[in-house]
Formats: C-alpha cells, sequence, structure tokens
C-alpha cells in the first residue's frame, strides 16, 4: 500500500519556527551585547590600570610633582603644551590606552583631574593618595576632567562619565585603577575624596 509522505514544512510550522527563532534573538541579543560591553570595560580598565602606573612612574621620576594636564600649562592650553597623555608616553609607550574601547578611537577617552592636580601640586600635598583620581573616563574630547561644582554648567560634559553599564573607570594617584559609580564619585557633588584628596 502506498503512503503518501509529505515533503517540506506546511505554513504554520515555518512560521513557528521563525517565531521561536525571533524570541530566542530577542533573549540572546541584549546578553550579547552586555557581554562585549563588559570586555570593553575590562579592556578600558586595563588601559586605566597602565595609565595609573604610568602617572605614577613620572611622579617618581619628576619628585613627585604632578605635571597638571599639560606643560606649561594655562586655560585655553598653549599651543606648544605637552598635554598629560604626551608626558606619559614615554611610561605607557603606546598612545592606544588613551582611548575607551567604548568610544573609539576618534574621541579621547579619559580626562585629567585638572583643578585639583594643577602643574605643581606634590604628591606629599595629598592626604588621601589612594583616594584621589587622577584620570577617569569623561565624556568629552579636551583630556580634561572637571570635579563637581569646579566649573560653569557648560562643562558638565566634561564630568565623569560612567558609560561603562553605569559605572566609572578611574585611575588613582598612587597607582591602582578600579570602576566606581558616578554617584560615589560626586559623593553629593562634594570635592572630597575623590578629586581634592582630602
Amino acid at each position: 500500500m502506498y503512503l503518501n509522505r509529505r515533503s517540506g514544512f506546511t505554513l504554520i510550522e515555518l512560521l513557528v519556527v521563525i517565531a521561536i527563532i525571533a524570541i530566542l534573538a530577542a533573549i540572546l541579543f541584549p546578553v550579547f551585547a552586555r557581554a562585549r560591553e563588559n570586555a570593553r570595560k575590562a579592556s578600558c580598565l586595563s588601559n586605566m590600570k597602565q595609565i595609573a602606573q604610568a602617572a605614577h612612574m613620572y611622579l617618581q621620576d619628576y619628585d613627585e610633582v604632578f605635571p597638571g594636564r599639560s606643560l606649561p600649562g594655562g586655560s585655553p592650553v598653549p599651543a606648544n603644551a605637552q598635554w598629560w597623555t604626551d608626558l606619559f608616553l614615554p611610561y605607557t609607550k603606546n598612545t592606544q590606552v588613551y582611548y575607551c574601547p567604548t568610544r573609539g578611537n576618534s574621541y579621547w577617552g579619559y580626562g585629567y583631574n585638572t583643578v585639583h592636580l594643577g602643574t605643581g601640586v606634590t604628591l606629599a600635598s595629598i592626604e588621601k593618595v589612594a583616594d584621589l583620581v587622577v584620570i577617569a573616563d569623561d565624556d568629552s574630547n579636551y583630556r580634561t576632567l572637571y570635579c563637581p561644582q569646579c566649573s560653569a554648567l557648560s562643562d558638565w560634559n566634561k564630568m565623569p562619565d560612567d558609560r561603562h553599564s553605569g559605572m566609572v573607570n578611574c585611575a588613582f594617584a598612587d597607582g591602582h585603577a578600579k570602576s566606581m559609580k558616578k554617584s560615589v564619585l560626586y559623593n553629593n557633588g562634594n570635592h572630597s575624596p575623590y578629586f581634592n584628596g582630602k
């Protein structure tokens, strides 16, 4: 007896398969995006660690005196000035560490604690060296990081940027680096301890 066997799928079966694939994609894409951002955050934190160590080595070579965001300093920065990225380059030996993977290579990814670590500030004058942020993620292309209430409202784009799933990567004066919540860094608009080391 000959049995007529179907070959292929019915339209309903095909639609069910497509719906299942769409549901799985909707579930997995955010997971992949988070995993990708976590990888970028880890890479950025590695950059920060290298910058923190570079800053620490710079201090050891220059009588524990911070360079400020540039040498010579000033606002605006003089055309012939060397930015902190140039001053730390002999220690990092790699310009790529100055670009956050999340922001890409089109913008400087990090800013220097300009207001509290100007040219000539000594490490000895800092009360809480392990708490003092030297460099952090910022949301500008100025290589400058302003603290809460340090500057005009127009400079809010130069504040720390919590682009890594609500976290800011920071390099500290004692040579370590870690991620922090922006609200912790702001400390209710207080400069202490993360911006002034007190």
